[in-house]
């Protein structure tokens, strides 16, 4: 599910819904063991979204602390494959070195507040790329 927040004062007023979960994990009897761990971490991220969801909804989140501390994504552009993912140059990520990027998939996208929530965090927007069209919804 995609949410968009158009402008100030109207809240999540239009929503595209994913067709499918992104990355499924592929569980098989030489693998669960690994998979375990992948579960766990992937329920954590989910937590953590579905949190996130719970304080936008309130009207509490993203806070400014979480965008100072969130990355910067420049020249950012859509792409779908898909679920709506952006590619993008990024500064300041928690687990990446800075440069080109995929992002995990969009959940929010607030275009006048700059900011999109993907699966795995918050990420600010810089310039998107000037090259790319308008995105694409469903």
């Amino acid at each position: 599910m995609l949410l968009s927040i158009p402008h100030p004062g109207y809240r999540y007023v239009h929503a595209a819904l994913a067709p499918e979960m992104p990355m499924p994990l592929i569980l098989s009897p030489n693998t669960i063991e690994r998979s375990a761990h992948a579960l766990h971490d992937a329920a954590a991220r989910y937590e953590t979204l579905a949190a996130d969801l719970r304080r936008m909804a309130a009207d509490t989140a993203p806070t400014p602390a979480e965008l100072t501390a969130a990355p910067l994504l420049e020249g950012w552009r859509w792409h779908q494959q898909p679920v709506g993912f952006l590619v993008g140059t990024v500064q300041g990520h928690p687990r990446l070195p800075d440069g080109p990027v995929s992002t995990s998939p969009v959940i929010v996208h607030a275009p006048t507040h700059s900011w999109v929530r993907t699966v795995s965090r918050f990420y600010v927007l810089g310039q998107p790329d000037p090259q790319a069209g308008a995105p694409r919804r469903g």
